[in-house]
């Protein structure tokens, strides 16, 4: 499963690292930008000028999965190793307050699996977005097929 769409790379749980830690170790790379992130009150990697969110989504992996199917995505397993499992799923559908459902996002191994899962739902918190940032990661989508379908026309 080491090449699954669905998990983030590294091991060190944060959508952000590249790094590969131990399996439950957090590389020290990432705890220095978590560190400085949190002092500066952004999350690590996201631009300075950044406005919305979903700064962090990769949409060409996103579309591929996406493009997969249900099925496909289902067969992952990415509900398995969801940190969502042990939480409240109120906390997923507040109205006002969706910080506390991105913190439990942010370290999920599954986020990718459950963004897709969840990209045309209407409610909630699904793969650390929200409604808004699905929309405009759906555009996002739709833009990248698009010119994935024009690259292709071209070179045939």
């Amino acid at each position: 499963m080491a090449d699954d769409p669905t998990r983030l790379p590294g091991t060190c749980r944060t959508p952000w690292c590249a790094a590969t830690a131990t399996q439950g170790h957090y590389c020290a790379r990432c705890a220095l930008a978590r560190f400085r992130a949190r002092k500066a009150g952004r999350p690590p990697g996201a631009p300075t000028g950044s406005r919305h969110g979903e700064w962090w989504v990769d949409i060409p992996r996103l579309a591929a999965i996406v493009d997969a199917g249900p099925d496909a995505l289902a067969a992952t397993g990415w509900q398995n190793d969801a940190r969502c499992v042990d939480v409240d799923h109120a906390v997923f559908y507040a109205d006002q307050n969706n910080r506390p459902a991105k913190r439990v996002c942010a370290t999920c191994p599954g986020l990718y699996g459950c963004l897709a899962y969840g990209i045309e739902e209407e409610h909630g918190v699904w793969g650390g977005t929200t409604r808004a940032e699905r929309v405009r990661i759906r555009r996002a989508v739709r833009e990248h097929r698009r010119a994935r379908a024009t690259r292709a026309e071209g070179a045939a």
